[in-house]
């Protein structure tokens, strides 16, 4: 199950594809993830980049900025019957999750600050109270913004691995 509010997202592409079939599509498609890429100065030859092992995959797709800010796709090959599963899982990479989990939990904590102030505490329009108020909502802001970014580049990546598999 999908949720939309979480950059997380699960799904299965079914194939006739053999699994050597499958893994000859992924590196035609993927190279060897390039630590020492920066700005401007290389050229991108394939569409993702990532780690591609006999029964599963580790990709992301190539842009020359911003890298640690795409989601992560994780795919494992099983057999199904007479056809091949792929199931895939796309999460945010490490720097992502981290941030996105801060931000979840800073935003909660602002909202608690400002809730038990304005019952509480001081007016509402004081400093303080100010402050806990926009704090929260421009995390908010912030974490709907990288959602929505998560949510286009998945859609990216679906469309992709289903049009070299399907």
């Amino acid at each position: 199950m999908n949720l939309f509010f979480l950059p997380y997202e699960r799904w299965t592409i079914h194939t006739t594809l053999s699994a050597e079939e499958i893994r000859q599509r992924l590196a035609e498609n993927v190279e060897e993830a390039d630590v020492y890429r920066s700005g401007h100065i290389f050229t991108i030859r394939t569409p993702y980049q990532g780690k591609l092992e006999p029964d599963r995959f580790e990709i992301a797709r190539v842009i020359d900025y911003g890298q640690e800010f795409l989601p992560l796709v994780r795919g494992t090959l099983r057999e199904d019957g007479n056809r091949r599963a792929i199931d895939l899982v796309i999460r945010p990479q490490g720097v992502m999750l981290a941030l996105f989990v801060i931000g979840v939990v800073a935003a909660t904590g602002a909202v608690c600050f400002a809730l038990s102030d304005a019952l509480f505490g001081t007016a509402l329009g004081s400093p303080g109270t100010n402050v806990a108020i926009t704090a929260p909502l421009l995390l908010a802001f912030l974490v709907t913004v990288y959602i929505i970014y998560f949510k286009t580049e998945s859609f990216r990546a679906r469309k992709f691995l289903t049009g070299i598999f399907g």
